[in-house]
């Protein structure tokens, strides 16, 4: 999902999903919000050219399915770090382009190359999240 509105209003649609739901919502957009109906989490890593390239959500949905995978015993937590992590590395890719202007294939595929590379050193080290 992609979050058009203000912060507050995405929370309370992520919160009122999560309700209906009982899953952990993540909302994207320049404020990625991350709730499992008790805690939320406003990540604000990531690019504007994420949005312009086909397949962003795709793929951190399945960046986010590995990451919860991986800690089925804290779901909301592996979402958040998932959506950290792929946010961090949209900003990483598009340090790499240079200056080069919006090359929206080349920074699909540098986007790409900061996922295989991130660690959680690096994640630590850029990771922009706030407890709401």
């Amino acid at each position: 999902v992609d979050a058009a509105s203000g912060i507050d209003e995405t929370i309370a649609a992520a919160k009122a999903l999560n309700h209906k739901t009982n899953a952990v919502i993540a909302v994207t957009g320049k404020t990625d919000i991350i709730t499992d109906g008790k805690k939320v989490f406003a990540i604000h890593n990531g690019c504007p050219l994420m949005k312009k390239i086909t397949g962003a959500g795709c793929m951190l949905t399945a960046v986010a399915a590995a990451f919860c995978a991986a800690n089925k015993n804290d779901v909301l937590n592996s979402a958040a770090a998932a959506v950290g992590a792929f946010g961090l590395s949209g900003e990483l890719a598009y340090k790499m382009l240079d200056g080069k202007g919006d090359m929206t294939g080349s920074y699909k595929i540098h986007l790409i190359d900061c996922m295989s590379i991130m660690t959680g050193e690096i994640l630590r080290g850029g990771l922009k999240i706030e407890h709401r």
